[in-house]
């Protein structure tokens, strides 16, 4: 069954430290974690452990730990990290959708969702899975202009 920590690892491995890039419509940002989705939180003196607490309770959906492969578990939670929940889950319904997997596109983590991922092929499902991210992310830069700096990292995050 997926881990958590292992998931978290990754992202935390992908984000980084504090960044403040003026283009950011997130805002300041740390460890991944953006002043314009959590407002309460000081990001620039958030630390790891408070990050990690975040990521658990706003992006770990309690049906990822059933999630079999922990690949999977790693780029979904990342998908729902970096797009937010919803749209992160949603990207993982397409691509089972694509797959011939029967499930609702409504960006919601049921049982429905989890059995298609959990008897999905892995590498497959990781190739869709990437592609869905990649597509995602060129159709935010093409639609704003000002995202295209983000594009080129955009893109390399997709194809973990």
């Amino acid at each position: 069954m997926a881990s958590f920590d292992d998931a978290v690892a990754r992202v935390l491995e992908r984000e980084g430290g504090y960044v403040d890039h003026p283009a950011d419509r997130g805002g300041p940002t740390n460890f991944g974690i953006c002043q314009r989705d959590f407002p309460a939180e000081d990001i620039a003196r958030l630390t790891v452990g408070r990050a990690c607490e975040l990521y658990r309770q706003h992006y770990w959906h309690p049906l990822f730990d059933r999630i079999v492969h922990q690949p999977v578990a790693n780029k979904l939670f990342d998908l729902c990290v970096w797009f937010g929940a919803p749209k992160g889950i949603r990207l993982a319904q397409v691509a089972l959708h694509h797959q011939d997997a029967t499930v609702d596109i409504d960006g919601v983590m049921g049982p429905q969702t989890l059995q298609a991922l959990n008897l999905s092929p892995v590498l497959p499902l990781l190739r869709e899975l990437r592609f869905r991210a990649a597509q995602h992310v060129t159709a935010l830069a093409l639609a704003d202009k000002t995202q295209v700096a983000f594009l080129d990292g955009w893109l390399r995050r997709a194809c973990w």
